[in-house]
């Protein structure tokens, strides 16, 4: 189901036990009251459980990591879970404090984020704490 609200578009699907949100890059960049919209989403379908695919963006600006930052709060708050997935590589350095922090954890695919394997911050510093072991 396609929804169009504050100059984003979102795909927004059910998966197993959780809500799948694909944004997709906007006409304006304004994500303003975005994380209302998303909780709306979730109360709705009865789920604090949540995955925000973001391979669709162009840019992650800095007003989006605040919005997801505060929807990430209060999926904590009801002891939800808030997982993004897709991030090219690009913009993950805009992510990486918060990652490392735990509050917007990243995963290459959605798959990864639904089932919870290693996010991909922690996959790539394994792979160099790997490479050091080795020499």
């Amino acid at each position: 189901m396609a929804e169009k609200n504050i100059g984003w578009k979102k795909i927004i699907e059910r998966g197993p036990d959780c809500l799948v949100v694909r944004l997709i890059s906007a006409q304006t960049q304004d994500p303003a009251n975005l994380a209302d919209v998303i909780w709306r989403r979730m109360q709705q379908h009865f789920t604090y459980r949540v995955v925000i695919e973001l391979g669709g963006l162009e840019v992650l600006p800095a007003e989006l990591i605040e919005e997801l930052t505060v929807l990430a709060d209060r999926v904590e708050q009801q002891g939800g879970m808030l997982r993004l997935c897709g991030i090219p590589e690009k913009n993950r350095e805009a992510l990486r404090c918060c990652a490392e922090s735990g509050k917007l954890p990243h995963y290459a695919t959605r798959n990864e984020a639904i089932v919870g394997r290693r996010p991909a911050f922690l996959s790539e510093e394994k792979k160099k704490d790997e490479q050091w072991l080795e020499y």
